[in-house]
């Protein structure tokens, strides 16, 4: 007997995103550079705890890295033409201690896009519905009079 094993959760990029940005957007904005007690090495990219955002999701930490890392960061990385450098978008490391860095302000940007269209393909689902039970109801009441 087959015992099936529940499979994990399988988020969206708006999730993910979300998920991240809602954990770390008050260290982000609590940075001050110089400071002694600095927690990490820049105030751009923000260390993650991938098991702990992972656990938000109820999805598995490897396949919540994996995506960061082989997906998102291909996709958003991007290469700076006037100082001729890479900008990640998800990176293995920032520095000497940071870890499994994320660029949060383009984090952001691209969460704020996704925001956007996510709003507009829900949009355009209600006005579909709308129009279809307006139909259904024109229908019917064409089919009553007669």
């Amino acid at each position: 007997m087959k015992i099936f094993k529940r499979k994990p959760h399988l988020p969206t990029d708006l999730q993910v995103l979300e998920a991240i940005f809602s954990r770390y957007y008050d260290v982000f904005s609590s940075y001050k550079p110089g400071s002694a007690g600095a927690d990490r090495e820049s105030k751009v990219y923000v260390p993650i705890d991938i098991v702990a955002v992972a656990r938000d999701l109820r999805t598995d930490a490897d396949l919540l890295f994996g995506r960061l890392y082989n997906d998102l960061q291909k996709r958003y990385g991007y290469r700076d033409e006037r100082e001729d450098s890479e900008v990640p978008f998800f990176a293995l490391g920032v520095g000497q201690k940071d870890k499994h860095v994320v660029h949060f302000p383009y984090l952001a940007a691209v969460l704020a896009l996704l925001r956007a269209e996510h709003t507009k393909h829900r949009t355009a689902i209600w006005i579909a519905i709308v129009s279809l039970v307006l139909s259904i109801v024109s229908i019917v009441v064409a089919v009553v009079k007669k």
